[in-house]
């Protein structure tokens, strides 16, 4: 690449008021020489306070605030109680038979440190993945270089607010952490490659040792992202990369693995799980445990990622069809992206198609939507006057606005309304018509440039309001269906009871003798929320010579509500449920019988199907409440 190509390419990228500047630093080989070229575009000064690092600092603010905020409110779920309850046994060195084995040795020891250092309680155990999303936002700000200045901007953004990445930046699993690590391994990789300066390309280099030996002990989706990673080498190291490995590379890889597999030297039970973390991922993938429909993954990626949708596909065909100045470049990062994509929608397609597969087909879509949102910003649009571009905005917000109230209105009515399905039609149709008109008169590139920039932030604003929903709304009613199973707030209240009947009768919150009784292994729901109980016994049957012992108090028992009948407790017992677990899917919304003769009336087929359809999809209400399950606490008189 010609200096006057790489001075073109960084007006391009850079942004407006800022000067850009190529480190000059001497390659190492000729071959380094010209691929270096290509790749090194930095800020001029460094530690100037630009632009752009004000606007990186508002995107961290953001993605703190939607990730922290309410991160204790709702209870650990099944799945995240499972996780935590096995490292705070652990860190308090506790052994409970039939407990849930660790998946990740990283988190588990990770976890149990935290524990032991801090105490325990909802927001600590989700306070690592909270932090690593948080990081993950800013990992774009290294990919300045390979993507674009504008493009790793957009791309920090649409990993702020991406509702699936916070979802599991909110959730106490490793899933979050395994993303960061995937992430940070394969920016070590492209700096190492491609940084001019030895002494930086060697700290990379132990970058990488270090995060994918951590990577691969991260639990089951280590395994899942390592595909990505020999993707990348392929297309961006092959035939063979700039430098060579340094010797103690291997060194550092293994003592980070090791340091991994046991818990930083304090679990050394935790190495179990990198077996355990690939059995898992098999089981997840292939459906052995739950499994979602086949339509779930793309059901999920409209409803919650309808920016991701439209302009990840978009903005991959541009990458193939006009790649950027760099020419190879873009062809790289379009095979990149491409084989990304190949990988996670098979993911989809195999049997299991669980929540952290979506991710998969995430990630690399907003990446690819990213790089066109930065080719439409860079470029002015001068084909139309300020007042003509405040106009057509002007118009298509007023049109959107009237539309989504006959929407609405379409939706709250339990009849059929021809004249507001009418309506809403007409309103689309004008909208389709203003564009066509303004691209006729005022030519067709620029009105295209402004309806993209539009309909990006339109749906950049659903993306948002969709994470809200996913995120941070917890009612019975208003189920999301994103996860397999919650766990009920009531909880909360089982807890509150329990420690205030111990308080009444033992002079200590965590004091009252306690019996959980469990089916198949220990209900972690129930071991999590009651951990700090010091006199608490899981059994499969309640103990019936603590009823017998004279001078001794009842215990409390705590039993799933469905085995009351067969407990046999005394008549001093008096008992109250709790619901515990709340399971929905979108499979349970209404279906249309493929032989009820009655669906043939379309006012019916409204009312019954079609209406509870659409009020899940826009506003994630039912009608029908889900299955819920319970336990009952039984305290003596």
């Amino acid at each position: 690449m010609t200096d006057a190509l790489v001075a073109d390419q960084l007006a391009t990228d850079g942004l407006a008021g800022e000067s850009n500047t190529l480190d000059r630093a001497a390659p190492s080989s000729p071959r380094q020489a010209g691929t270096y070229a290509t790749h090194s575009r930095t800020p001029a000064r460094s530690g100037e306070l630009t632009v752009e690092h004000l606007l990186y600092g508002v995107i961290v603010l953001a993605a703190v605030g939607v990730r922290f905020v309410g991160l204790g409110a709702e209870p650990l779920s099944p799945a995240e109680s499972a996780t935590s309850w096995g490292a705070w046994l652990a860190a308090n060195q506790v052994t409970v038979a039939g407990a849930p084995a660790p998946t990740s040795a990283l988190f588990y020891g990770l976890q149990a440190l935290t524990f032991w250092l801090f105490g325990s309680g909802d927001v600590l155990a989700r306070m690592l993945p909270a932090l690593a999303g948080v990081a993950t936002v800013l990992l774009p700000w290294f990919w300045r270089a390979w993507l674009g200045r504008h493009a790793a901007l957009a791309l920090a953004a649409l990993f702020a607010i991406d509702p699936w990445l916070t979802a599991w930046s909110r959730r106490a699993d490793p899933f979050a952490l395994t993303t960061f690590l995937a992430l940070l391994t394969l920016t070590a990789l492209w700096q190492w490659n491609f940084t001019a300066a030895p002494e930086t390309a060697r700290r990379w280099e132990r970058c990488v040792a270090v995060t994918l030996a951590w990577l691969l002990a991260s639990g089951p989706w280590g395994w899942g992202m390592a595909p990505v990673l020999l993707l990348f080498a392929l297309v961006y190291l092959w035939p063979r990369p700039v430098r060579t490995l340094h010797r103690s590379t291997a060194l550092w890889f293994g003592v980070a693995l090791a340091l991994a597999l046991t818990g930083f030297a304090l679990r050394p039970e935790a190495i179990t799980a990198l077996s355990g973390g690939l059995t898992a991922w098999i089981a997840e993938i292939g459906g052995s445990a739950t499994s979602n429909p086949l339509g779930w993954p793309f059901l999920r990626l409209l409803i919650d990622q309808p920016l991701l949708a439209a302009l990840g596909p978009l903005g991959l065909a541009v990458l193939w069809l006009a790649p950027t100045s760099t020419g190879r470049d873009g062809r790289r990062l379009a095979l990149f992206l491409t084989g990304w994509l190949a990988w996670g929608l098979l993911l989809w397609l195999l049997p299991g198609r669980p929540p952290a597969a979506l991710s998969l087909m995430g990630l690399p879509l907003a990446m690819a939507a990213a790089t066109l949102i930065a080719r439409v910003t860079a470029r002015p649009v001068d084909d139309l006057t300020g007042l003509e571009r405040f106009t057509l905005l002007t118009v298509q917000t007023a049109l959107v606005v009237a539309g989504a109230f006959w929407l609405a209105a379409l939706v709250e009515n339990v009849a059929f309304n021809n004249q507001v399905w009418l309506t809403a039609t007409v309103i689309v149709g004008l909208m389709a018509a203003v564009w066509v008109m303004f691209g006729v008169w005022a030519g067709w590139a620029a009105t295209a440039r402004v309806a993209l920039v539009f309909y990006t932030l339109l749906l950049a604003a659903l993306t948002v309001r969709s994470g809200w929903q996913l995120n941070h709304v917890a009612e019975l009613m208003r189920p999301n269906g994103f996860w397999p199973a919650v766990t009920s707030p009531d909880t909360h209240l089982l807890v509150t009871d329990v420690e205030r009947l111990s308080s009444l009768r033992r002079g200590d919150p965590n004091q009252i003798d306690m019996q959980i009784v469990y089916d198949i292994s220990p209900d972690p729901v129930i071991g999590w929320h009651l951990r700090e109980m010091r006199n608490l016994r899981h059994v499969r049957a309640v103990d019936a010579t603590s009823f017998a012992a004279e001078g001794q108090a009842l215990p409390l028992i705590v039993a799933p509500t469905l085995r009351n009948d067969a407990l046999a407790l005394p008549d001093a017992y008096i008992g109250s449920a709790y619901d515990t677990l709340i399971a929905w899917q979108p499979a349970m919304l209404p279906q249309r019988g493929a032989n009820d003769e009655s669906q043939s009336d379309a006012e019916q087929r409204w009312a019954e199907v079609w209406r509870p359809r659409l009020q899940w999809l826009l506003y994630r209400k039912i009608n029908e409440p889900p299955v819920v399950q319970s336990v009952t606490l039984w305290a003596p008189r």
